[in-house]
């Protein structure tokens, strides 16, 4: 769910998207509006973020938050998903630039080079996490299915795919999404 829309972007402003590798990300105000793809958010005040359930796997557990707006529409559409049947999980909620170039520089280190890693993960000052407004939605039923493209095989994901949207959410990331960015169907805004 975001505050505002996404707006129309051109097919123009796509191709031009993929910016070229920034040496560092310490000065988060002068990163481009895209980065491989991806657009840049501003990370939301703290002091809007609640908490919108923990994130529980076996013997690991932890709090994730969102802005309270999204708070209040997560809890909405996860309670019509039980009532279902369908127990919808929080993954990944807010997450600060911070937190992003962490998870960011490891990923890179993993595949050699930043663009790679943003194949499958949003450069710091350019996840939708930032805003407070998206969040990763597992099936509590289905652990192995947590951020993995299987998770489109789930019940989550299909109650998701029929109902979000009277939640106000949206799949972010969805099979040939004009973005070019890489499948998430467990990335819902």
């Amino acid at each position: 769910t975001a505050p505002n829309p996404q707006p129309h972007i051109s097919q123009e402003t796509i191709e031009e998207a993929a910016a070229p590798p920034s040496e560092n990300y310490e000065n988060y105000d002068d990163l481009s509006p895209t980065l491989y793809n991806h657009f840049a958010f501003k990370e939301n005040d703290p002091a809007r973020n609640e908490s919108v359930g923990l994130f529980i796997r076996e013997f690991y557990e932890r709090e994730e938050s969102l802005d309270y707006e999204a708070v209040d529409a997560f809890i909405s559409m996860r309670a019509a998903a039980a009532a279902e049947g369908v127990d919808l999980m929080p993954i990944s909620g807010f997450r600060t630039i911070e937190h992003q170039a962490e998870l960011f520089k490891a990923q890179t280190d993993k595949l050699g080079s930043e663009a790679e890693a943003a194949k499958l993960r949003a450069p710091p000052g350019h996840s939708e996490h930032h805003t407070g407004y998206a969040i990763d939605i597992g099936d509590t039923n289905v652990p192995d299915a947590d951020i993995k493209y299987s998770f489109q095989d789930t019940d989550a994901y299909l109650w998701l795919i029929n109902n979000a949207a009277a939640y106000g959410f949206e799949e972010s990331f969805p099979k040939g999404n004009l973005q070019g960015v890489s499948y998430e169907p467990w990335h819902w805004r």
